[in-house]
């Protein structure tokens, strides 16, 4: 994650790492930074995160949240979608699993090679 400034505006520059189990397929992205904030991780460490808004695409329907931007290559999730993204959006049921679809890694990758 890299802090610069331009135009009078702080945005930072990071990769995204689209396929979990690929480690050499890199999305560059860049975003303003919304805030920097102290966050608590689930091992209770403390650390200062930087936040970026973007919009989020789930079953058909897209909204804009917050993200804060951290390192998470030796995580087991790439991404987690927390409470304030799904408040009054999404109720969870913890019995249930993939109830939007699960697109296969296969089709990810052979769309994104055709939109190319």
């Amino acid at each position: 994650i890299e802090k610069h400034e331009q135009d009078g505006l702080t945005l930072v520059r990071f990769s995204v790492h689209p396929r979990h189990d690929r480690k050499d397929l890199s999305i560059r992205c860049e975003a303003p930074v919304v805030a920097r904030r102290r966050i608590t991780n689930s091992g209770g460490e403390s650390e200062r995160r930087y936040i970026i808004k973007t919009p989020i695409l789930l079953a058909g329907v897209s909204w804009d949240i917050e993200l804060t931007l951290t390192r998470r290559s030796t995580m087991r999730f790439p991404m987690l979608l927390g409470r304030s993204a799904m408040k009054s959006r999404l109720l969870v049921d913890p019995q249930l699993s993939y109830q939007c679809g699960k697109m296969l890694a296969e089709e990810s990758s052979t769309s994104k090679r055709k939109t190319k």
